[in-house]
């Protein structure tokens, strides 16, 4: 029983759902006036897609993490894909279910959001690019979803949102390029595997920098405290990621570079809490 219950915590990526966790009271922290039974429900629905969406990904990845992480739970324990499966219906249920209990903005963002996240392996991931924008909207999708429900329209979700995407997308180019073997072998046509993987990292030392002009534009009318944060928080650390991607690139530094953009989003959801 120990052993099933890792295995599952393993699957729906505890660490990721923690993150999104965080989203949530960070956005609804920044929105202020909420009902409080709307913010519980949104934050439930939240967890409860991220955890089908990681667990759906086991399912359809079986093949790739068996080269890529042969330490994911299906590939440890072929025999809980049933399992698996079953969990996937069953939070995609309750969301579905505990959705029709907000307004019709936030029950359209789930009904079309479900969809996508259960077949992003199947459907999207093969696709060069296009999955790890889908991936990156998800999560900038949670700061618009909780601001959603809680007040019926968007505003101040939307640098967050911008911050979550533009972060999300770097990591899993990153990502992209430490699966390189995997995908390779079972004709994925990723990013890594269609340019190749030095191309790959420079695509994604491009949005890096790309993502630190975006944040400077942003933070120009911020005062000294968020921006002097935000450049030894943020900046720094990606302007360190470029030197290590380009002085070794590989799929070792990718790695290295995934867990450090990583370390970046916490800091940044921070910094958003605070200021």
């Amino acid at each position: 029983m120990n052993k099933k219950i890792k295995l599952i915590l393993e699957g729906i990526r505890i660490q990721n759902v923690v993150i999104a966790l965080f989203c949530c009271f960070v956005a609804i922290n920044k929105i202020g006036v909420f009902e409080f039974n709307v913010a519980i429900l949104s934050v439930v629905i939240v967890v409860s897609l991220m955890m089908a969406a990681n667990l759906a990904n086991d399912v359809y990845d079986v093949h790739t993490d068996s080269i890529n992480c042969p330490s994911r739970p299906l590939i440890i324990e072929p025999s809980m894909i049933v399992f698996f499966k079953r969990l996937v219906v069953f939070f995609c249920l309750i969301s579905i279910v505990l959705s029709f209990f907000l307004n019709l903005k936030s029950q359209l963002i789930i009904i079309f959001s479900i969809p996508v996240l259960v077949f992003y392996s199947k459907l999207f991931k093969p696709i060069p690019l296009i999955g790890n924008i889908i991936v990156a909207l998800y999560l900038s999708l949670v700061f618009i979803f909780i601001e959603v429900s809680i007040t019926g329209y968007l505003s101040k979700m939307v640098i967050p949102s911008i911050f979550a995407f533009g972060i999300s997308l770097i990591r899993e180019l990153l990502k992209d390029v430490e699966d390189f073997i995997g995908d390779k072998k079972t004709g994925l046509k990723t990013v890594p595997v269609v340019f190749g993987i030095i191309n790959a990292i420079y695509i994604g030392c491009f949005f890096i920098m790309l993502f630190c002009l975006q944040c400077f534009i942003i933070i120009l009318d911020s005062n000294i405290y968020s921006v002097m944060a935000i450049i030894f928080l943020v900046f720094l650390p990606l302007f360190y990621l470029i030197f290590l991607l380009l002085e070794n690139p590989s799929i070792k530094s990718c790695k290295e570079g995934s867990f450090l953009l990583k370390k970046i989003t916490i800091a940044g959801l921070l910094i958003i809490y605070i200021i």
